[in-house]
């Protein structure tokens, strides 16, 4: 199942019975899905996921640890 939230919409796709769970389970802590909505979009915990060129390496990797396909 994938929940997509934007600024004016969620968008939930998967499988009926997966739908169904998600919007019941949200409804014991919100009242409509509008308030989960401005809920989840303007939240400060948020994360922007950032995409990186080179992956970030720990101190006892090796580059021929991880070959470049």
């Amino acid at each position: 199942m994938r929940i997509y939230v934007h600024a004016s919409s969620v968008v939930l796709t998967g499988k009926k019975w997966e739908v169904l769970a998600k919007l019941k389970e949200m409804a014991h802590t919100f009242d409509t899905v509008r308030d989960w909505q401005v809920a989840v979009y303007e939240s400060p915990l948020k994360q922007k996921r950032v995409a990186s060129v080179t992956p970030i390496k720990n101190a006892r990797s090796k580059e021929t640890d991880r070959p470049i396909v």
